[in-house]
């Protein structure tokens, strides 16, 4: 079972100084270069940044996959987008800064990248819902 998460916003993540307390980090960020309805995760199994790479949280990615409420983002996708690139080496600096550089590829700290595009309000509900437990 999953102990905690972080939930950073890509308009967010200047504010999230030292709270790094999480084992997995959510990053939400919008879609800017394919249409998407709903929510997209990640495939990727390590996010690159220049302060060190950060390690996926695979688990998570299948639990929520399993809803069926969100779809895997394809590789050129997730290449093409910088929305959440933007975010990791902002998350990285806080791994590094809380708990020691080099420890955001440790085994207890995650990040699972989501997409998200177009949503109603029921699509926001429903992965508010899902994601909620993790918190």
């Amino acid at each position: 079972a999953l102990k905690e998460a972080l939930m950073a916003g890509a308009a967010t993540h200047h504010r999230s100084g030292g709270s790094c307390k999480a084992f997995t980090i959510v990053a939400l960020h919008p879609s800017h270069h394919v249409y998407l309805s709903g929510g997209a995760i990640s495939g990727a199994t390590e996010l690159q940044t220049p302060l060190g790479n950060l390690l996926v949280d695979d688990n998570l990615r299948n639990q929520l996959l399993k809803t069926g409420e969100f779809s895997l983002m394809e590789q050129h996708v997730d290449e093409a987008e910088h929305s959440g690139e933007m975010q990791y080496p902002y998350i990285a600096k806080i791994i590094n800064d809380t708990l020691g550089v080099g420890s955001a590829k440790s085994l207890h700290v995650r990040v699972l990248p989501i997409m998200i595009g177009a949503t109603s309000n029921s699509h926001e509900q429903r992965f508010g819902g899902l994601l909620a437990p993790y918190l």
